[in-house]
C-alpha cells in the first residue's frame, strides 16, 4: 500500500471517530481545522449568505460545517456514496450534499470553489472549476508543502493561467492556500502575453517576434488562438491556432501579443 493511501485511511479514521463523537468532533475540528478555515474564509472575501462548494467534504465535514457557521449556503461534495450517506444523515440539516465526480458537474452558481487537500485528479478538478464557474468566482486550494508535498499534489497558479491576481498563503499542519479568482470581462486588458491567458481563454493575435517557428505554426497577426493547457514548471503553453493544437516555449510564447476575449469558455 502507498503512504498516499496509509495516510488519507489514517485521516478518514480520524473523520470518522469525530463524526461519531461530538466532544472528539470539536476537539478534532479546534487542533487541525479552526486556525485553517479562517485564514481562507478572510482570503475568500466573501458576504454573508454568498453560495459555496466545498469539495471532498468526507463524512465528517468540518470545512463545510465551518463554512455554514460563518453564514454561507454551502454544498458539501464528495465522490464516494457511503461517504455521503453517513454525512447526509449526520449533518443534512445544516448541509446541502452532492455524490459525484468533482471532474463532472456545474459549477456555475457558486461565488466559490474550496478544494481539500486530497482531492484527485487535481489539475482536471482545477480545470473543469475553472471552465465552468462563473466570472469572479474565488478558487481556493489546500496544497501541501514541506512533509505533505510527497503525499499530495501541488498546483501553481502557473498551471491554469490565472497568475494575475492570485494568492498564496501559508497554513498551519504542513499546508499552503493557494487562492485564484476566475477573470470578469471587465479585469481583462486590451494587450497581455499569450502566457497571461487563463486557461481556456480566447483571444486575437496582435504581434509576434520574429521567430521562423511561429510562422510555420501559423501564429500570424489576426489569428484567433486559445489555451488549452499551461504545462507546470516553466514547461510550454498548449493552444490551438489555425485549427491545430501546438505547444510552444514558454520562452517564446512571452513574447506573442494578443487582444484577449471578454468571454471566457
Amino acid at each position: 500500500m502507498k503512504k498516499t493511501d496509509t495516510f488519507l485511511d489514517l485521516v478518514l479514521r480520524l473523520e470518522h471517530l469525530a463524526g461519531r463523537s461530538a466532544f472528539f468532533g470539536r476537539v478534532y475540528a479546534r487542533l487541525f481545522y479552526h486556525r485553517m478555515i479562517r485564514i481562507e474564509v478572510r482570503s475568500a472575501e466573501l458576504h454573508r449568505d454568498a453560495r459555496v462548494m466545498h469539495i471532498g467534504c468526507g463524512p465528517f465535514p468540518i470545512t463545510a460545517l465551518a463554512l455554514a457557521g460563518r453564514g454561507f449556503e454551502v454544498t458539501a461534495l464528495d465522490r464516494d456514496e457511503e461517504t455521503i450517506r453517513v454525512a447526509r444523515d449526520r449533518y443534512g440539516r445544516s448541509l446541502s450534499f452532492v455524490c459525484a465526480d468533482a471532474r463532472e458537474i456545474d459549477y456555475s452558481g457558486y461565488e466559490a470553489i474550496f478544494v481539500a487537500l486530497h482531492v484527485e485528479p487535481r489539475q482536471l478538478v482545477l480545470d473543469r472549476i475553472i471552465a465552468t464557474a462563473d466570472p469572479g468566482a474565488r478558487i481556493l486550494l489546500r496544497n501541501p508543502r514541506g512533509s505533505l508535498n510527497g503525499r499530495y499534489t501541488r498546483l501553481r497558479a502557473e498551471n491554469c493561467g490565472l497568475v494575475r491576481g492570485s494568492l498564496l498563503r501559508r497554513l498551519p499542519g504542513q499546508k499552503e492556500l493557494l487562492v485564484l479568482r476566475k477573470p470578469r470581462a471587465g479585469d481583462l486588458p486590451r494587450r497581455c502575453t499569450l502566457c497571461e491567458l487563463a486557461l481556456r481563454q480566447a483571444g486575437t493575435i496582435s504581434s509576434v517576434p520574429d521567430h521562423p517557428q511561429l510562422a510555420a505554426m501559423g501564429f500570424r497577426p489576426g489569428k484567433d488562438c486559445t489555451i488549452l493547457a499551461v504545462q507546470p514548471l516553466g514547461g510550454p503553453i498548449i493552444c490551438t491556432v489555425a485549427g491545430r493544437d501546438v505547444a510552444l516555449e514558454r520562452a517564446i510564447a512571452e513574447n506573442v501579443l494578443v487582444e484577449p476575449s471578454d468571454v471566457l469558455s
